[in-house]
């Protein structure tokens, strides 16, 4: 059998010389994951097939008077409802003691009898379960915007990456793919950025680039925006990295200016991360960034590397079987097998609302 973790750590040398407390490793560092609800609603205790809904405004009031009599009116208040549609998910991770045999890690084991018993082992607790947390912490992102019930490899017809199994987006559809689809309808607003048509990596990136591109992209998101979106005090501009730093380079170039003028277009600066363009505060998400390069990689291009969402956050939607958004990781050692086991369980959704106040630029 194969023991989480092993490849990674069976890449150590083992010898005599070799670290032998896996708390002196140096861990590389990858993307930090930021939190889901900065860019999402997460509505938790929500069971499958469960409805949604919501009131509009009431229709317009009051018309000219007839004197002595009224014109009575029935004035409408519009209503919408739609249901959650949840997909289960497992994370069922499994270790033997003996994997760790020929590895540094053996030096973490316990001894004797609980030789077997990894649970309260340096290995758990500074190996597998951080990265475990990480991994699922990016596995939330992947099926809140990436997630796709129908997903297959470019190779098939599909967007993702021939080289990664797309039963890693089939528990739910995402919010991108129902975004994608609200916007071919014409339910919600486009904004096309013709930087993503171009063949290459390099051209898409030679294009974004190109002076004015993208403060005109940022420019028709705001300005053509619905007024109840611009009004509403909940909205969020959500960027894909790359598109926030071409914005950043965009105004730098062209439009600035000495230093003063420049922290005061752009408060943010240097940190792309969150920063200010006219009256809105743009969130960068390297998390989508990241996503798209592995996931949405055709080999000579990416699929729509620049990506924007103008929306009410309670416009977007993701709902959590469980109470909360990571569910409870449980860790366990089997005497009878001698395995050591780790499983989280939860359903998971998203939906929209208000679809006629989300703008999508891609």
């Amino acid at each position: 059998m194969a023991t989480t973790g092993i490849p990674f750590i069976d890449s150590l040398t083992v010898n005599n010389q070799a670290t032998q407390s896996l708390r002196e490793l140096l861990w590389k560092e990858g993307i930090k994951y930021g939190a889901l609800a900065q860019t999402v609603n997460m509505e938790f205790g929500i069971k499958d097939g469960e409805y949604i809904a919501w009131l509009g405004d009431m229709e317009p009031v009051g018309l000219p008077s007839i004197g002595c009599g009224v014109e009575w009116q029935a004035s409408k208040i519009p209503a919408n409802e739609k249901r959650w549609t949840l997909g289960r998910y497992d994370v069922a991770e499994q270790l033997c003691y003996t994997d760790l045999e020929n590895t540094v890690a053996k030096w973490s084991r316990n001894t004797g009898t609980d030789i077997a018993n990894l649970t309260d082992t340096d290995y758990m607790e500074i190996v597998v379960e951080p990265r475990l947390k990480k991994a699922m912490q990016e596995m939330l992102w992947r099926l809140i915007w990436f997630g796709d019930l129908s997903a297959s490899n470019i190779s098939s017809g599909g967007k993702i990456t021939n080289a990664i199994n797309p039963e890693l987006f089939k528990i739910n559809d995402g919010l991108f793919k129902r975004i994608y689809a609200l916007t071919t309808a014409g339910e919600s607003r486009r904004v096309t950025i013709g930087a993503n048509a171009a063949t290459t990596y390099a051209a898409q990136r030679t294009a974004i680039e190109q002076a004015g591109v993208a403060k005109a992209i940022f420019d028709k998101i705001i300005d053509d925006a619905p007024i109840e979106l611009a009004q509403k005090e909940g909205k969020v501009l959500l960027s894909t990295y790359a598109l926030a730093q071409a914005l950043r380079k965009d105004i730098r170039n062209t439009h600035c200016c000495n230093e003063s003028a420049w922290n005061m277009m752009f408060s943010g600066y240097p940190n792309v991360m969150s920063i200010e363009y006219n009256g809105h505060k743009v969130i960068a998400l390297p998390e989508w960034d990241k996503m798209i390069q592995a996931f949405e990689n055709t080999g000579t291009k990416y699929n729509d590397p620049y990506r924007v969402v103008y929306a009410g956050k309670d416009s977007l939607l993701a709902g959590f079987e469980s109470s909360s958004e990571l569910p409870y990781l449980e860790t366990w050692f089997e005497r009878k097998d001698q395995l050591n086991y780790i499983l989280a369980k939860d359903c998971l959704g998203t939906n929209t609302m208000n679809e006629e106040n989300i703008v999508f630029a891609y």
